[in-house]
């Protein structure tokens, strides 16, 4: 699965505060339609089309197309389909399907993240598992999962173990979601 139109809608919807999703709606503190500070069409300090210190295509630190040390393609501890102790097939306390305590579904107290559209549409949540770890969850369904990147990023891939994207640190408590090349496509809050 590749993030693009018809995916990224898959991408944002998988991504949320798990609390958020037991209470069925994400409070307006984490809305950017609302809160026009966690809003990177209005808070130009957060958005990678304005800042360039956290832009992939203009800083290559933040690029795992130029930078080996957070790419899955290169770095193998990155990679799960080599390291099985990130791979929810594998390590079962990572896969929402075996552990109920990180599935939305069953577990109504979890923590997480709420994944935005550029367009500011909800279009997913992030679960965490751990610091280093999200399950991301769209539609009401398990889509994929977030891996940090050793630095301050995450590598995303879809439930089968693809790399289709990374979430990059935006220095004000949010994640910005870009694809594989490099496009901006959302944003966490």
């Amino acid at each position: 699965m590749r993030i693009g139109t018809g995916s990224s809608r898959c991408v944002a919807a998988g991504i949320a505060l798990a609390w958020a999703i037991a209470a069925h709606a994400q409070p307006s503190t984490r809305d950017p339609n609302i809160n026009s500070s966690i809003n990177p069409q209005i808070n130009s300090s957060i958005s990678p089309d304005i800042n360039s210190s956290i832009n992939p295509q203009i800083n290559s630190s933040l690029n795992p197309q130029i930078n080996s040390s957070i790419s899955p393609q290169i770095n193998s501890s990155l990679n799960p389909q080599i390291n099985s102790s990130i791979n929810p097939q594998i390590n079962s306390s990572l896969n929402p399907n075996i552990n109920s305590s990180i599935n939305p579904q069953i577990s109504r107290s979890l923590r997480g993240l709420y994944l935005w559209n550029r367009a500011g549409r909800i279009t997913g949540t992030l679960v965490s598992v751990n610091r280093s770890f999200f399950v991301w969850f769209s539609g009401g369904e398990w889509r994929g999962y977030a891996a940090s990147n050793g630095a301050d990023g995450f590598n995303l891939f879809t439930v089968s173990g693809e790399w289709i994207g990374y979430l990059i640190d935006n220095s004000q408590g949010g994640l910005n979601l870009f694809d594989t090349n490099g496009r901006w496509m959302g944003f966490t809050t």
